[in-house]
C-alpha cells in the first residue's frame, strides 16, 4: 500500500475526530476574531475623541481653505482647476459633505496663477462661510473617513502579521502625534480671527 492510499485511509478513519476537534477549535477562533475586532473598534474611536478633543482649537492650517473649497468644487462642478497639485481623494470626500444649503461656492471667475486661486478659494471660505461651521464639518469628513481606513489597515496587518502585530501597530497609529496631527490635516481647522 503506498503513502498515499495510508493518507487516504487514515484521513477517513480520523475524519470524524478531526471534524469533531476543528468545531471545538471554532467558537475559539470567533471569540479571538470578536476580541481583536473589538480591540480596534475601541483603539479607532478613543483616537477619534483624542483627535476631536485635541485638535478642536486648531486654527486652519495654510492650505486647509484652499483643499476644502477645492473639494467643494470637485463634487458641485466636476471641475477640478482648483487646487490640482494634491490628489482629490479628501477632497472629494470633504466637499461631498457639504450640501448647497451648508456651503455657498462663488461662481468661477478667471484666475491668472496661483495667488489669484488662493485669493479666490480664501475668500470662498472666509467670506462667504462661517469658517467655525466649515472647521466642523470638515473635520468630522476626515474622522469619518479615517476610521474605517484604520480599521482596514488592522486587518490587512493581522492577515499578514497576526493579531498582537496588527494590534500594536493600530494603538501606534492611534497615539503617534504626527499621525495624529495628520489625522485632520487637509482638510481642517479653524481660525483665529
Amino acid at each position: 500500500m503506498g503513502y498515499n492510499n495510508r493518507l487516504i485511509i487514515l484521513t477517513e478513519v480520523f475524519s470524524p475526530a478531526i471534524q469533531t476537534a476543528a468545531l471545538t477549535k471554532q467558537p475559539d477562533g470567533t471569540r479571538r476574531g470578536v476580541v481583536f475586532l473589538g480591540l480596534c473598534v475601541g483603539l479607532i474611536l478613543c483616537g477619534v475623541v483624542r483627535s476631536s478633543v485635541t485638535t478642536r482649537l486648531d486654527s486652519f492650517t495654510i492650505d486647509e481653505a484652499w483643499h476644502i473649497v477645492a473639494g467643494v468644487s470637485y463634487v458641485r462642478t466636476g471641475d477640478f482647476r482648483l487646487n490640482p497639485e494634491h490628489p482629490p481623494l479628501t477632497k472629494l470626500w470633504v466637499g461631498a459633505a457639504f450640501p448647497v444649503k451648508d456651503f455657498e461656492l462663488p461662481p468661477f471667475r478667471p484666475i491668472l496663477d496661483k495667488f489669484d486661486e488662493r485669493t479666490f478659494t480664501s475668500e470662498a471660505l472666509y467670506l462667504n462661510n462661517d469658517p467655525d461651521f466649515v472647521q466642523a464639518r470638515a473635520r468630522v469628513a476626515m474622522l469619518t473617513l479615517h476610521a474605517p481606513l484604520l480599521l482596514a489597515f488592522a486587518l490587512a496587518t493581522r492577515r499578514v502579521l497576526g493579531d498582537v502585530i496588527a494590534v500594536a501597530a493600530l494603538a501606534f497609529l492611534v497615539i503617534d502625534p504626527t499621525v495624529h496631527g495628520a489625522g485632520h490635516d487637509r482638510p481642517t481647522g479653524r481660525r483665529d480671527h
